[in-house]
């Protein structure tokens, strides 16, 4: 594994832009001066790998003053270093900054550890998984639907040709109209389990929102679901990890309980996205060693682990179930 005692400084301004690169940055990354002077960090930032970190890193230096982080970068060659950064808040007279010092220390290059590659893949197919997921949703929404719905106005058509005397077959039409009904139902119920359209078009609020009422009609177990009312404006991977967390809690709820109402309140404070869901029954039961525990403890944590953020799960056998989730604001 190597290893490397230079550090490289560079300076950005608040928003994250650079406008100071030395000498050991260009070392570093391979880039000089004018290559990155008014470019964003984010071209810094390992492309589909962290994807996230170039807002909340900022962020949560603003918040805090200072951080350290750490990540991966990618260099002008197309290599890709695994670096520790310390981030500085600068400010120049005014109550916001003014823009961020940045030391970067290489930590690995290039040669990964196995939990490292492990982790890289996780991302990977967790991307590639939505991904795919959105394409299906396109497809059975879009073309299935669309040919489901052709072929009821086909069958209606000939209805309508039928003679009145023909009841046993007018019957019939009416009959398989039904079953083309119950299908295209069926169709979209697949194409929303898949990736729920609201997702892309109306944002994160709506689309918890939305999930709540539905969820409640599943299982009969009542959903509050409280926010400031505002859309919560990130991207689009952190829309779709924080829709997917808030399903796997909720389904976590509903297999150790059906009793009780489970409340969930977001909101935003001091650049933070703090959420909060409880299911208040005392009598559920606590999470366990079992797979399905494991398994999705896993894939929750690794999606706050891409978003800086963290998932904290604390049973009461007298008070219920309560899930604190804080995530760094990340803009779209």
């Amino acid at each position: 594994m190597k290893k490397n005692k230079d550090c490289a400084v560079y300076i950005t301004d608040a928003q994250g832009n650079i406008i100071y690169w030395s000498n050991t940055a260009v070392e570093l990354f391979g880039y000089i001066s004018g290559e990155v002077s008014g470019k964003n960090i984010a071209m810094l930032y390992a492309p589909g790998i962290e994807v996230n970190k170039p807002g909340s890193d900022l962020e949560n230096a603003k918040v805090k003053g200072s951080c350290t982080t750490s990540g991966w970068k990618q260099t002008k060659q197309g290599g890709t270093i695994y670096t520790e950064d310390i981030v500085t808040i600068l400010y120049s007279g005014s109550s916001e900054p003014s823009g961020y010092s940045v030391v970067s220390k290489i930590v690995v290059d290039n040669e990964l550890t196995e939990t490292e590659e492990l982790r890289l893949l996780a991302d990977y197919l967790t991307t590639i998984r939505e991904e795919e997921k959105a394409v299906m949703a396109r497809e059975i929404h879009d073309e299935l639907g669309q040919q489901i719905t052709g072929l009821k106005m086909d069958v209606s058509w000939l209805g309508k040709k039928i003679s009145q005397e023909d009841e046993v077959i007018r019957d019939k039409v009416k009959v398989v109209i039904g079953l083309l009904d119950d299908t295209v139902k069926m169709v979209r119920k697949m194409a929303s389990d898949l990736r729920p359209g609201i997702l892309d078009d109306f944002g994160l609020i709506d689309a918890l929102e939305w999930y709540s009422r539905e969820f409640e009609k599943k299982t009969g177990i009542p959903v509050i679901f409280n926010s400031s009312g505002a859309e919560i404006a990130v991207n689009k991977q952190m829309v779709t990890g924080l829709f997917r967390i808030y399903q796997e809690s909720l389904n976590s709820m509903a297999e150790r309980s059906k009793q009780g109402s489970i409340v969930a309140d977001i909101g935003i404070r001091n650049g933070i996205i703090e959420w909060k869901i409880t299911n208040g029954n005392a009598g559920a039961g606590e999470y366990t060693e079992a797979r399905n525990d494991k398994l999705r403890l896993i894939d929750i944590k690794e999606r706050m682990r891409v978003m800086s953020g963290t998932y904290e799960v604390i049973t009461n056998p007298q008070e219920g179930t309560t899930v604190y989730i804080s995530v760094p604001l990340q803009k779209a």
